[in-house]
């Protein structure tokens, strides 16, 4: 369920057993990003900048 970038993780998309749902409503989420349109994006810069 859980795999290295999951969006589904990262956004708390769901609610595991261990978990306050009467609490979760408090959650602020600062950024939603696409990760594979950020990760090509940070790519592209770092090849223009000579990295």
């Amino acid at each position: 369920m859980i795999k290295k970038g999951s969006v589904n993780y990262n956004t708390k998309a769901f609610t595991t057993k261990n978990v306050d749902k009467e609490r979760s409503r408090n959650n602020v989420e600062i950024c939603h990003l696409d990760i594979k349109k950020v990760h090509c994006q940070n790519r592209a810069l770092k090849a223009a900048q000579g990295e």
